[in-house]
């Protein structure tokens, strides 16, 4: 995945109004893009099963739920040890933890997101 692609999917889950998707709109304010750009990344979402649309509104599909779930917990981790062990405030930890989980391997991803889990990191 993308960083791009990750941060679109973390945007319509964080949006999500009570379970009824994400407004494009507010996607496009929220990430400082335009409505176009929300669309475009969003039918690239749908086309690999991430996401889909019902109008305005983006809801994720139970893949794009588990990515997005998967990634958050990746990124908590790297973005702690950020934090924690370099200082980095923690906005900018954020940031670069979400390319840092983009970077890694499939293999090392998931790595990390079974230490992650098991030692409740």
């Amino acid at each position: 995945m993308t960083v791009s692609e990750l941060r679109y999917l973390i945007t319509a889950n964080e949006l999500n109004d009570g379970g009824n998707g994400a407004r494009m709109s507010a996607m496009a304010q929220r990430l400082n893009v335009s409505k176009v750009s929300v669309c475009n990344a969003v039918e690239r979402l749908i086309a690999s099963g991430y996401c889909y649309h019902n109008g305005k509104r983006v809801l994720l599909t139970e893949k794009g739920l588990s990515e997005i779930a998967d990634y958050l917990v990746v990124i908590d981790f790297i973005g702690d040890k950020l934090r924690r062990h370099l200082g980095t405030p923690k906005d900018r930890a954020f940031e670069e933890a979400i390319g840092a989980a983009c970077a890694l391997g499939e293999e090392s991803r998931k790595g990390v997101l079974m230490f992650a889990r098991e030692n409740k990191v």
